[in-house]
């Protein structure tokens, strides 16, 4: 993740907004092929996403493949992983008052490798709302 905060606040954003897209869309359908194939010649993969510091190791750490001329995500992937890249690049995007947060500034992540936040999961269920006499 701090390879991709280390992008200018435009690049980021972009980026960003393509990886929320694109992991979103699985989430939401997890068994629609369509969604887990990134076909890299598309233009506005070639000119937002793969220009961005750090976008393809976030593809590549939740779990996407290289392919002839694209990425596939199996139908096996784990999608409690790809849940929290999309809340950690939500963090990123959303988190800290603005669009964009400076880069560089204090990250959940350190190191050049993409990982999501440590700690307890959100759970997938709503939680049980507990009523007063």
């Amino acid at each position: 993740m701090k390879l991709l905060e280390d992008n200018d606040p435009q690049v980021l954003k972009e980026a960003g907004d393509i990886l929320l897209r694109l992991i979103g869309n699985v989430l939401k359908d997890p068994q629609n092929v369509k969604y887990r194939s990134i076909r890299l010649s598309n233009p506005k993969i070639e000119s937002k996403l793969l220009a961005a510091n750090g976008a393809m190791e976030i593809l590549f750490a939740v779990g996407f493949e290289e392919a002839t001329d694209s990425l596939v995500l199996p139908l096996d992937a784990a999608l409690p992983d790809l849940r929290a890249y999309k809340a950690a690049l939500e963090e990123v995007m959303w988190g800290r008052g603005g669009d964009v947060p400076n880069p560089g500034a204090g990250s959940s992540s350190a190191g050049a490798t993409a990982a999501p936040p440590q700690g307890p999961r959100k759970p997938d269920a709503e939680p049980e709302v507990m009523q007063t006499v």
